[in-house]
């Protein structure tokens, strides 16, 4: 999927400096007007919020700034693996594993068609074992395979 914003970057910022966080409103004064009528969270996050989301997957976002331009592609992370059914649960989080880089719990629960409770039961169990490591905390907790 791909995103055109014409303008291109603001005048002075660089492709490594929004990469590294920095940002800069075009309109600081719109910007504030939405931050307080609750339209963004705040400002100058997407970016990295893009760059989080692709975490541990080995197809990344592009980034190609141009003079009045900025084109953002956004490769699809979110294939269906095809996982075989007569797998125990733990298997078949590996194998999902192995398809994506990293899981949220909520992926296990969609992949094993479960609660919550089953799904961390399978995670734990993974972590007990040294198969997988936990990084990241609260909403933001993420799995990946053990090096």
């Amino acid at each position: 999927m791909e995103f055109l914003s014409l303008g291109g970057l603001v005048k002075g910022l660089t492709l490594a400096d929004i990469m590294s966080g920095v940002s800069q409103s075009r309109n600081a004064v719109l910007a504030a007007v939405f931050y307080r009528l609750e339209l963004v969270e705040s400002y100058g996050t997407g970016i990295q919020r893009i760059i989080e989301s692709y975490a541990g997957h080995s197809r990344q976002p592009k980034f190609s700034p141009a003079p009045s331009s900025f084109l953002v592609q956004l490769p699809n992370i979110n294939e269906n693996p095809v996982i075989d059914s007569a797998l125990a649960d733990a298997d078949k989080v590996l194998q999902l594993l192995a398809h994506q880089g990293t899981v949220t719990r909520r992926d296990v629960e969609n992949l094993l068609q479960c609660s919550s409770f089953p799904a961390t039961n399978a995670l734990n169990d993974l972590l007990r074992q040294g198969k997988i490591v936990r990084f990241g905390a609260a909403r933001a907790t993420r799995y990946r395979r053990s090096q």
